[in-house]
């Protein structure tokens, strides 16, 4: 169901353009629906180095892909904004976890490009081992 949340994503949308001139994803069409459903977005701090972790952080909450860890409402976005702008510390771990999220989809690769590497090389010396096997039995 779509609530509030999908909102404060989109609001995460527009921070995310205003700190660094670029948007989270790029593409047209399905390429870009695939990139949003199946890739984080590139941490703000890459495009702009200057760019404060809190706010990194605020930005990353709002664009969480699960809308449990998105800010509840635009309410709660606000307040930390306020704290923010006026130097106070917020209590989110957002860049903690789409780091790790990072993480395990470069672990997940990967584990799918060895496995795929290894049933290829058994495939390979199954054909040579046969070829062996049947060139000495004639």
């Amino acid at each position: 169901t779509i609530d509030a949340r999908a909102d404060i994503y989109a609001l995460g949308v527009l921070l995310y353009h205003i700190a660094t001139n670029n948007f989270p994803f790029e593409g047209k069409g399905l390429a870009l629906f695939y990139k949003i459903l199946n890739t984080p977005p590139l941490l703000p701090s890459k495009l702009e180095p200057n760019i404060s972790p809190v706010l990194e952080s605020i930005i990353l909450k709002s664009m969480a892909f699960h809308r449990r860890n998105r800010y509840e409402s635009s309410l709660h976005l606000a307040n930390d904004l306020e704290k923010y702008s006026i130097g106070k510390g917020i209590s989110t771990d957002s860049r903690r976890k789409l780091i790790s999220w990072q993480k395990r989809k470069t672990l997940k690769k990967y584990y799918i490009a060895s496995l795929l590497l290894f049933l290829f090389f058994c495939v390979d010396f199954f054909s040579i081992f046969r070829k062996l096997c049947c060139s000495s039995c004639f």
